[in-house]
């Protein structure tokens, strides 16, 4: 049996590491609640250039806009390709939880509709869309 201090210690940092872990991990829902992946399955390199540029900085936008919620066009200078991409985390959702949301969202979003021109992911506690076309009436 270990001496009461190694005892102590060993309570003392596992407590410790629960704590820590509890505060760095992610408070929001990764539940997938809806995929849709829109229209032709034709990838174009400069398409999934500006596709991933613009849903990484309407990610971080996002998690510190009112609401978190962002509309934004991309690469319309940079090249033919013209993306639309709407973020949105529920209004509760710390900032950097919104960002690891949108990320993981996003992220799933890429891998299950890579060659598509437009798709939707929805999880419990956040949403990513990108379109070739505008779809916001409000912007």
């Amino acid at each position: 049996m270990a001496p009461p201090g190694i005892m102590v210690l060993s309570v003392f940092f596992t407590f410790f590491a629960a704590v820590i872990g509890r505060m760095v991990k992610a408070d929001f829902n990764h539940q997938q609640v809806l995929k849709i992946c829109n229209g032709q399955q034709n990838f174009d390199v400069d398409f999934g250039i500006c596709r991933g540029t613009l849903l990484f900085k309407i990610e971080e936008e996002a998690m510190s806009a009112e609401l978190h919620d962002v509309y934004e066009k991309g690469c319309q200078d940079n090249s033919d390709a013209r993306v639309f991409a709407h973020a949105v985390c529920t209004e509760t959702l710390p900032d950097n939880d919104c960002f690891n949301c949108l990320r993981s969202a996003s992220d799933q979003l890429i891998e299950e509709c890579t060659n598509n021109v437009g798709g939707q992911m929805t999880l419990m506690d956040c949403h990513v869309r990108f379109e070739q076309y505008h779809f916001n009436n409000d912007v």
